[in-house]
């Protein structure tokens, strides 16, 4: 694989091999991003360490995908610089934050790129990739790609957290749904998880904010 900043042989790519770029400034980060790249279909032909210099490196080697982890998180300028990329090359941002679903949202309301968790499996990231790489088919969401058994609200959550919006206590929701307070922690949890946050009110944000945008 190429070093950082290195760019590979283009020419021996094998017919059909899209070119991706893959961009952290941790070096344990990019050998992650090497490892979840689909190998037949997408190869490394650079890796840098930061976004600064990344459209030249894109254009001198006719990338088609940039594959980012940052490993502080995100940040406006990492994401106007892959808003910036030519129009067939796609970006897609591994983010680790405790809530993912909140910041994905604001960034992808805001920037041309596709946010993931960087906890997210094998097979989603490539589901990701197939998206950016295939604008012209139809796209998946973020709840689509991440969605996995069980990674949907059940009906019960989706009453659980209607409850928790409206700043109810965990006695409260649990006599008003006719359930046991251990019932409902165990609710929440699952909550939290599936959304990718960590308190009752940043679950209530994203609550509110989906609300909103509905």
């Amino acid at each position: 694989m190429p070093e950082s900043g290195a760019v590979a042989s283009v020419e021996r790519l094998p017919v059909g091999t899209r070119r991706g770029i893959l961009l952290s400034d941790s070096p344990m980060m990019r050998a992650g991003l090497r490892f979840l790249l689909p190998t037949r279909e997408v190869q490394a032909v650079a890796e840098l360490e930061h976004h600064r210099g990344l459209l030249e490196r894109v254009r001198a080697t006719a990338a088609q995908l940039v594959l980012a982890a940052p490993a502080c998180g995100g940040h406006d300028e990492l994401f106007a610089t892959l808003d910036a990329l030519p129009s067939d090359c796609g970006a897609i941002v591994l983010l680790a934050v405790p809530a993912f679903r909140i910041q994905a949202n604001a960034v992808t309301t805001r920037f041309d790129v596709l946010c993931l968790p960087l906890n997210a499996k094998r097979e989603e990231v490539h589901a990701g990739i197939q998206t950016v790489l295939r604008r012209d088919g139809p796209s998946l969401t973020v709840d689509e790609i991440c969605s996995g058994v069980g990674g949907t609200l059940t009906a019960r959550e989706q009453e659980v957290l209607r409850e928790l919006a409206q700043g109810k206590a965990n006695r409260q929701i649990a006599e008003g749904l006719w359930l046991s307070e251990s019932t409902i922690k165990s609710h929440l949890h699952r909550i939290y998880r599936k959304l990718g946050v960590c308190t009752r009110s940043e679950a209530v944000a994203l609550y509110i904010g989906q609300a909103g945008a509905a």
